[in-house]
């Protein structure tokens, strides 16, 4: 296994497991992996972070399969 996913699983997949049956945890969830999504959707979409998002609407519709057009992802993202 390589050093930069030992670290992924030790600081993100871990940490987050641990959460799982705290149910007030929810928030605490969403603030560890929000940054790592977008990080993961802009690299997929080869858009940089100083770019706007809108472009990787594309990628973040291959992780949630309910957003059905890139409007649709938008507006989700925009809530987040």
């Amino acid at each position: 296994m390589s050093n930069d996913l030992r670290n992924f699983r030790d600081w993100y997949v871990d940490v987050l497991e641990s959460l799982y049956p705290n149910r007030s945890a929810g928030i605490s969830g969403l603030m560890i992996s929000l940054p790592v999504l977008e990080r993961y959707i802009r690299q997929k979409a080869q858009v940089s972070s100083s770019q706007s998002v809108k472009p990787c609407m594309p990628a973040l519709r291959t992780v949630f399969h309910e957003l059905s057009d890139d409007p649709t992802a938008l507006n989700f993202w925009q809530e987040l």
